[in-house]
């Protein structure tokens, strides 16, 4: 779920903790453990958070289910920086 009291250009950020439905996902291992049907962001920002949690950064580490391949960030918000 994304910060409900923190918005950048007008959209709420996102945080780390938060599970995120995957869709149009195409990617079967050979191991047959796919397609990728969530994904979760498990590192963020370092010293940036919003409601004591830490945001989703695109520099972060994330993971799909149940394929353990990395979420691919679609759009993103470039006015501001974090570490």
């Amino acid at each position: 779920m994304a910060s409900t009291r923190v918005s950048v250009a007008g959209a709420p950020i996102v945080m780390i903790a938060d599970e995120y439905a995957v869709s149009g996902c195409g990617f079967v291992p050979p191991a047959g453990n796919g397609p990728c049907v969530k994904g979760q962001w498990i590192t963020g920002a370092l010293r940036v958070t919003s409601e004591g949690r830490p945001v989703a950064i695109t520099t972060g580490t994330s993971l799909c289910e149940p394929t353990g391949t990395p979420l691919v960030v679609g759009n993103s918000q470039k006015r501001v920086q974090a570490t």
